[in-house]
């Protein structure tokens, strides 16, 4: 996969050369600047992480698979090439909230670059690579059912406990995909769907109160899937 995204990234300058050239024999090059907001799925699972909490018995959940979010960005646009500035965050939970559960939010940023291959004015498509970073926060909460409310008042040793174990992660990034952009008669880009795969360059180390590093920690990858929905809103300029 990651061979893939460096020949990717190599054929780039090609593309951008011949949409400099398509510009320069065309009477007009349109330029667009979209900005876009939309909601995301995302998928992944931290299978070290969750070995060793399950390693360890009952009293913690393992971590979510699935996040729930939101995205925003720019996208310009010179006739059919496109760059891309991507911003999401968002969070899920596993358990029940009274009880055990942990949580995971997750906030990531992109550049992606693209080509639109479809030649329907209403729809374009676009095949879409990119690189990022990501940041996953995590708080794994005990089952404190049993402890008696007097000695959370009472007890510093009680309210230590009673404290979540906070996680961190961050993760240098690829990304492909592909995004679908709808258009309506004035050729104005509306609604956008888009899915795709990201991974991570190399492991990296779960760290304590989001910077500390700790002896034996364990290493995760990011492999992550996308899915989601935009809504766009656009600006049009041309240039004789």
């Amino acid at each position: 996969m990651k061979k893939i995204i460096i020949s990717l990234f190599l054929i780039l300058p090609f593309l951008i050369k011949a949409q400099s050239n398509e510009g320069s024999k065309n009477a007009d090059t349109v330029y667009k600047r979209i900005f876009y907001f939309g909601h995301t799925y995302q998928n992944q699972s931290f299978n070290n992480l969750n070995s060793r909490i399950a390693s360890l018995g009952s009293a913690y959940e393992k971590v979510p698979q699935s996040i729930f979010g939101f995205n925003t960005g720019v996208i310009s646009m010179k006739n059919n090439f496109l760059s891309k500035f991507n911003f999401s965050f968002g969070g899920g939970v596993k358990g029940g909230e009274e009880k055990r559960n942990t949580e995971i939010f997750a906030f990531q940023g992109s550049i992606e670059f693209g080509y639109n291959f479809s030649k329907n004015r209403n729809i374009q498509f676009y095949p879409l690579v990119g690189i990022g970073v990501s940041t996953f926060n995590l708080r794994l909460y005990k089952d404190l059912s049993s402890i008696n409310f007097n000695d959370v008042l009472q007890s510093p040793t009680v309210q230590a406990s009673t404290s979540p174990v906070k996680l961190a992660n961050t993760f240098g990034n690829y990304k492909v995909g592909f995004e679908v952009d709808f258009t309506n008669k004035n050729a104005f880009s509306w609604l956008a769907l888009f899915a795709g795969y990201s991974g991570s360059f190399e492991q990296s180390s779960w760290k304590v109160n989001k910077t500390q590093e700790v002896a034996n920690a364990p290493a995760d990858g990011l492999s992550q899937f996308f899915v989601g929905l935009n809504f766009l809103m656009q600006r049009n300029r041309t240039r004789n």
